[in-house]
């Protein structure tokens, strides 16, 4: 009976000293000491009573013997009812037991005051006081521990009343950790946050939407651009502050960085929608036609990605050897271009070369369709091999540059060489029935002159044209 009389006084004087602030602080690693919470799930509405569980997570680096804190909320949206203690010290002490300052409770003005002793007047303190009792002296209790080191994992539960629609913000103060000699741990050595809760429909944001709006007069055509995010709030209450940050992926860059946007608390009302600004321009990077745009809400889980295209790609790939063949076969070509000499298919004689074809665009807006020369032969056709690839400097190459012209609807002939550019253009009027789109006549010329070297072996004379179909509105 001595002995354990001896203890309870000792653990009751190191929780007193923890009153008034202990004497210096423990030196030991940060976070080991961490307060979480079990919030309750769905709506919570006016008239509504409901619990918060604190939880707390000691390691072995930071065993405990005693706690003390102040715990806030905004008034007036909820009310405190009681609070139950928790089973973190129970296991712990050696008595089964812990030594506990029953709490006394004012609404008044959002505040707990815990802590009714005689030492501490109950109208200043607030303080939620709470130890183990018979702890063997240099122990202290931690999660993970046996014996008398063993613990439950709840600190308190808050048992709340919800009055009226709104946000709760609840916040700890005045924390202090009691360590194995009755010292005082440092803040950096636990993680003790606040909580809210919600009365009434939360908001809720959720990214909507992200658009591109094309910038005009750049080549090729659409490689900048510029982007809109739309967020809607799906709660009924106003939403709060946020950040919208937006990302994109290698094939583009961006003239502004890094790309945040401000959601300032109440822009976005119940039931409605926002549309912001990207910050900057976006430039494709040299032979890119698409970019992936991100846009991720920082205070909700919603996110959203969205692929901006600079136009429909395809590539012509023009082959010939003299005396062999020629052949034309770009993405949507009803039927293959050969050139015809002297009644025999596939080759290119002397003098000039024309072959035609058909070329189908399907679109449901206006579209204009562009050919370029990437590959740097600027529209020559170039020494090549299927395994070696251009010959080296590009050379030898036809004399002449090939030419490739359109008979677009409602206008005259265009014709197209080095550095290639706008084909045709068109719109829905000339669709046909049944999604069978717009058919295109093109003619593929080629000039050879008697000083263009003759290839042998495996090589052949190469183009390969990249086509780009956009729409124009």
């Amino acid at each position: 009976m001595i002995k354990k009389k001896t203890f309870r006084i000792f653990v009751i004087l190191a929780i007193l000293v923890g009153m008034i602030g202990f004497a210096m602080p423990a030196a030991a690693a940060g976070s080991d000491i961490v307060v979480s919470y079990t919030l309750p799930t769905g709506q919570i509405n006016a008239g509504t009573a409901f619990d918060v569980v604190m939880n707390i997570n000691v390691s072995q680096n930071e065993p405990v013997t005693g706690l003390q804190f102040d715990m806030n909320w905004t008034y007036g949206d909820v009310h405190l009812v009681s609070v139950t203690k928790g089973d973190f010290f129970t296991n712990c002490s050696i008595v089964s037991s812990d030594y506990y300052n029953a709490p006394l409770v004012n609404n008044t003005n959002g505040a707990v005051t815990m802590g009714a002793s005689v030492l501490v007047p109950a109208a200043t303190a607030k303080n939620y006081s709470i130890a183990g009792l018979g702890i063997p002296a240099g122990q202290g209790c931690f999660n993970s521990g046996t014996g008398a080191n063993s613990t439950g994992h709840v600190l308190a539960t808050f048992h709340f009343m919800a009055d009226a629609n709104g946000k709760s913000v609840s916040a700890p103060a005045n924390i202090i950790f009691s360590d194995v000699n009755s010292y005082a741990y440092t803040s950096g050595n636990y993680t003790f946050p606040g909580f809210f809760q919600w009365v009434g429909s939360a908001p809720h944001l959720v990214v909507q939407n992200i658009a591109f709006t094309a910038s005009t007069g750049v080549t090729p055509p659409n490689s900048q651009f510029t982007a809109t995010v739309t967020v809607a709030n799906t709660g009924a209450s106003a939403n709060e502050a946020d950040s919208i940050a937006v990302t994109f992926d290698s094939n583009s860059t961006n003239s502004s960085a890094p790309l945040n946007i401000t959601v300032l608390a109440g822009d976005i009302g119940g039931n409605t929608t926002k549309t912001y600004n990207v910050p900057g321009t976006f430039v494709l990077n040299s032979g890119q036609i698409n970019t992936m745009v991100t846009a991720a809400l920082t205070n909700f889980p919603s996110s959203l990605s969205s692929t901006y295209y600079a136009a429909v790609p395809g590539t012509i790939d023009v082959d010939g050897q003299l005396g062999s063949f020629i052949t034309v076969d770009p993405s949507r070509v009803t039927s293959p271009v050969t050139f015809t000499t002297g009644g025999t298919s596939d080759l290119l004689g002397v003098g000039l070369n024309t072959q035609t074809g058909n070329f189908n665009v399907q679109s449901n807006t206006t579209f204009a369709v562009s050919v370029f020369d990437n590959q740097g032969t600027t529209w020559h056709m170039t020494k090549y091999s299927s395994s070696q690839g251009f010959a080296t400097g590009l050379t030898p190459h036809l004399s002449n540059t090939l030419s490739l012209s359109s008979n677009p609807r409602g206008s005259g002939p265009a014709s197209l060489t080095n550095p290639g550019g706008l084909l045709l253009t068109g719109d829905v009027s000339g669709m046909g029935a049944g999604n069978s789109g717009e058919n295109f006549t093109f003619t593929y010329s080629q000039t050879v002159v008697t000083a263009d070297p003759f290839l042998t072996g495996s090589y052949s004379y190469h183009l390969t044209l990249t086509y780009y179909a956009y729409m124009t509105a």
